[in-house]
């Protein structure tokens, strides 16, 4: 009997049990895993972990850069109009707008467009410290202008020999056997003070070098190749133009007298390097392929030598180059009538026929 009780006991207590545990399931709420971030070793609930979210960025599209509206000038060119064109420059075009409006309408390089660009060295002088330019070209003329040494279209700024001595120093590193580095050296060392013995040294690497090239003769041939694109062209850049060269005069008048006083030696093998492209060239200097001032220079170096190497008529001849002049200008004034006008003829045919034969 007692032991019918004790299991009758123990389903009510099962049965009681059931019913208890279906009670918990249908009234319980379900809870959600904890909301954590796990960072490396720790474990911070978002509710705290500082909130990164993804800025919005509003893309806008890319913009194009208008091209600036073309001078008078530069349309003349273009259209190849020689009678505006020189009208124009006889008139109030200005030296820099004349260069910007001519390298438009040719196909220049990056290291022309660099050197004659607003900010480049030729054409401006707001810069105080070090530029930082892409091309050597640029740094050795700015190095030239600050040493008062490069005739640029709007003149040089104020001089800084130690500046202009650095950078030379510096192209000096990447070209050793060049002569003309420390050809333009030695005359800002000797403007800063330095020693007999200093200028000795400078004049010892000026003996030992293999060569004497300014690299700038790339750019000045650009200008005379695109002299012969137009009539309208060739005018514009020969009443503008200057050639991209040195002043040689100083440091050639220093070692003339470094040499009298007999510090130095070897002006007669400096003198054969500068003149070495001149005497090599196949055509003439107007064509860009050597630097005239620079042949010259060199010739005047050896002065009581001089008749053994051609002067520059002479070295022109010898391309098969005649020096002959050209009409000046279009404008003319009419006999008959007294009145100024353009007559584009005379000038188109000298343009032509040197083209032709050049």
């Amino acid at each position: 009997m007692k032991t019918l009780q004790t299991l009758l006991l123990i389903a009510l207590l099962f049965t009681a049990a059931a019913w208890f545990s279906l009670q918990g399931v249908s009234n319980a709420t379900i809870r959600k895993a904890p909301d954590v971030v796990q960072i490396t070793e720790h474990t911070v609930s978002r509710s705290s972990a500082p909130i990164r979210a993804t800025p919005k960025i509003d893309i806008k599209p890319a913009e194009v850069t208008k091209p600036k509206t073309p001078s008078p000038f530069q349309v003349a060119l273009e259209a190849g109009d020689l009678c505006e064109v020189t009208r124009l420059l006889n008139g109030a075009v200005q030296t820099p707008d004349a260069y910007t409006a001519i390298i438009a309408t040719m196909s220049p390089s990056p290291a022309l467009q660099e050197a004659y660009a607003a900010n480049g060295p030729m054409m401006t002088n707001n810069m105080t410290a070090k530029p930082k330019f892409t091309h050597s070209s640029s740094d050795l003329i700015w190095a030239l202008k600050l040493g008062g040494l490069m005739y640029t279209p709007v003149g040089n700024p104020s001089e800084d020999s130690k500046m202009s001595l650095q950078l030379l120093l510096e192209l000096e590193k990447k070209d050793p056997a060049n002569a003309f580095f420390p050809f333009f050296r030695i005359y800002l060392e000797e403007r800063l003070a330095y020693t007999k013995e200093q200028l000795r040294e400078t004049a010892a690497k000026i003996s030992a070098a293999s060569s004497f090239d300014s690299r700038l003769e790339s750019l000045d041939q650009e200008f005379r190749d695109a002299m012969w694109l137009s009539p309208a062209m060739h005018y514009a850049i020969s009443y503008v133009y200057s050639a991209t060269s040195p002043s040689y005069y100083s440091p050639v008048n220093l070692l003339r007298r470094l040499a009298e006083e007999k510090e130095i030696d070897g002006l007669k093998r400096l003198a054969e390097l500068m003149m070495e492209k001149g005497l090599r060239a196949r055509r003439s200097y107007t064509t860009g392929e050597y630097d005239i001032q620079q042949y010259t220079t060199g010739r005047g170096l050896v002065a009581p030598l001089a008749g053994n190497y051609p002067d520059w008529p002479q070295l022109d001849a010898e391309k098969g180059k005649t020096n002959s002049s050209y009409p000046t200008q279009p404008w003319i004034i009419d006999e008959v009538t007294g009145e100024r006008r353009c007559d584009p003829g005379p000038y188109e045919t000298y343009f032509y026929e040197a083209r032709e034969n050049r």
